[in-house]
């Protein structure tokens, strides 16, 4: 339902500066015909465009698991209908996929790595990802949270990962599918590519389509998966996967639904990676979500 979002969108990808691709758009059950965004636009662009469309809203994990499902061969990219692409993006892709032609996939930041990659770096097995990503974290770069969950930065090699895509429905309620695959070939040491530069800018959205607590619960259900990590690895793992809670406490109001969803969130995995310091501060802030006077509470809040 965000209509002037995707107009923009397209709009951008009919000013790619490579022309050779195709576009499938997910039509989620929209409140407006989507067929409407592409009269007018130029005669290339329109023969490769095919919408798909729900006939009910499957909801945002729904959706997005069925980006999967659209093609059996190739490289895909998938790109959330607000953001901004590059129109250097889909140029810059296919430089790097055919440096990598048997990646199982390539991850874009939206961060700037150019401290650490030069121009790409190969990561070979979960492990590995966990070690760049802990240089990254103990150095310089802390919120690293939302650019490793990030939809419209990833492309996939479908050759490489069919085999999982059971696995994308299987977890879709996780609320973060697309790095389902990510997670699983890394396990069956298939390469992961990290491009250092940008192919898209992160749009905030404008409202009504999000509700992070949703979102949050899904996501810390990550624990479920089983990975081949050390305690310490899987810390860092489910710090890169999960939301950063202080989000959370900026998305606050005074819901009931919402202190106990922190409460929940807290046993299901804050408690598995959050520093000493960081546990205290999440039950502070509770504390003072409740407007509780009670110092007894205040300490067992602290002691947990």
């Amino acid at each position: 339902n965000r209509k002037e979002r995707l107009g923009r969108t397209l709009e951008l990808l009919q000013m790619q500066r490579d022309k050779k691709f195709k576009i499938v758009i997910l039509d989620n059950a929209s409140d407006y015909d989507v067929n409407e965004l592409i009269i007018g636009k130029k005669l290339w662009f329109v023969e490769n465009i095919r919408i798909v469309r729900n006939n009910w809203n499957t909801g945002m994990t729904g959706n997005l698991s069925l980006m999967f499902l659209q093609e059996t061969e190739g490289w895909i990219w998938t790109i959330s209908d607000d953001d901004i692409p590059s129109i250097y993006a889909v140029e810059y892709i296919k430089y790097i996929i055919t440096k990598n032609k048997y990646a199982g996939a390539v991850f874009f930041p939206i961060l700037d790595f150019n401290k650490y990659i030069k121009e790409y770096k190969i990561i070979k097995n979960l492990s590995d990802l966990m070690s760049f990503y802990h240089r990254c974290m103990k150095e310089d770069i802390k919120d690293l949270e939302g650019d490793f969950i990030y939809l419209s930065n990833k492309v996939y090699n479908l050759d490489m990962i069919n085999k999982y895509i059971d696995r994308v429905f299987m977890y879709s309620y996780t609320a973060v599918p697309q790095i389902i695959p990510i997670l699983c070939m890394l396990e069956d040491n298939k390469e992961l590519v990290i491009a250092n530069k940008k192919i898209i800018a992160f749009s905030m959205g404008d409202g009504g389509h999000w509700d992070y607590f949703k979102v949050a619960l899904g996501m810390s259900t990550i624990v479920d998966i089983p990975c081949s990590l050390s305690k310490k690895e899987l810390k860092i793992w489910y710090r890169l996967v999960m939301l950063d809670y202080h989000r959370l406490f900026r998305e606050m109001d005074k819901e009931k639904y919402k202190i106990e969803i922190l409460y929940k969130l807290y046993f299901r995995i804050y408690k598995k990676y959050l520093k000493a310091a960081e546990k205290r501060e999440y039950f502070i802030g509770l504390w003072k979500l409740l407007h509780c006077g009670d110092r007894r509470l205040g300490c067992k809040l602290k002691c947990k």
